[in-house]
């Protein structure tokens, strides 16, 4: 049993060494500046989370990674286990916190009591497509230029040299559950885990926190979902006109079936538009394949560069 149930995937915190071209290229991908300091950059989505991703000044790279848990009870156990203070949350939303590290070193913090923002307008018109083609009536489409419409944060990818044992360390602390896991060569030789929440019978979003083998410490990936496949369209013509560098995409991924599109971030952080998730509860049986079944139905086969990508 695990030591607390994780409700969500709170927000990402960051190091820049550049918070100008960091905050630049953060508002191009679509996320929503919040609050600006000489040291700190916060920004939401247009969902009800006041902040889904902070950028704070020094050597880039992984700052923290806040998960949500439902009651202070939980933060009190957590707090127990790993022997830390709960204190109050300096966070846009107040709340409390526990910070702990896991195996890696990879600071953690569950939060509870986060009070929620409104969510802004999300934008509209829906897509008439296929047999449902009625969806939209009497008004034309007509896609402004500028960035996708970010939504929320949706799962952050670790790189580690132990894949296998680093997913099980956040299976047993946070409940998530296995979705499905890549192996290269024998079956115990994991590449890749991909881990969802645990709400029952209620349907999650095909992973939320994966692993991936590499140097430990590193983000391989941030990733958001965008409005749609049409937002995805109009955000990737928005950051190549910026001269950003883009990664890999547009396709469609095997695991998780999310449509996707990556981007590097000035000083080395790779983040990911995603619009369209496999929705899964616990019921789900764990698919597991060898690395060489991983290609998706559509899109460029990934660059080299791609999995062994750090940020």
């Amino acid at each position: 049993m695990a030591v607390v149930k994780v409700t969500d995937l709170a927000y990402v915190r960051v190091r820049s060494p550049d918070l100008n071209a960091t905050g630049q290229f953060l508002s191009d991908f679509g996320l929503i500046e919040v609050k600006s300091t000489k040291t700190e950059l916060r920004f939401r989505g247009l969902g009800p989370e006041p902040e889904i991703l902070i950028a704070e000044a020094g050597d880039r790279g992984l700052a923290a990674i806040g998960f949500a848990v439902a009651a202070r009870e939980e933060l009190d156990r957590f707090a127990a286990t790993v022997q830390a203070e709960v204190s109050e949350h300096d966070g846009l939303g107040g709340g409390w916190r526990v910070a702990a590290h896991d195996p890696d070193g990879n600071r953690i913090e569950l939060v509870c009591g986060v009070a929620q923002a409104d969510p802004l307008q999300v934008p509209g018109p829906l897509m008439n497509e296929g047999r449902d083609r009625l969806r939209r009536r009497g008004e034309v489409r007509r896609p402004q230029e500028g960035p996708s419409h970010v939504l929320r944060l949706g799962h952050i990818v670790l790189t580690t040299p132990r894949p296998e044992e680093l997913a099980r360390w956040y299976r047993e602390m946070f409940g998530f559950l296995v979705s499905d896991v890549i192996y290269q060569g024998n079956k115990d030789n994991v590449l890749l885990s991909f881990n969802r929440l645990d709400r029952g019978e209620e349907y999650v979003d095909h992973h939320v926190f994966q692993t991936l083998a590499g140097p430990p410490g590193g983000i391989h990936h941030i990733s958001f979902e965008v409005l749609d496949i049409d937002d995805l369209y109009v955000g990737n013509t928005h950051l190549s006109k910026r001269g950003y560098r883009h990664m890999w995409g547009i396709g469609r991924h095997k695991q998780g079936s999310q449509i996707f599109d990556y981007w590097i971030e000035p000083s080395g952080i790779m983040y990911e538009h995603w619009t369209d998730t496999d929705l899964l509860n616990a019921d789900w049986t764990p698919g597991v394949e060898p690395v060489d079944a991983t290609q998706g139905p559509w899109g460029p086969p990934p660059p080299p560069d791609f999995i062994t990508q750090v940020g």
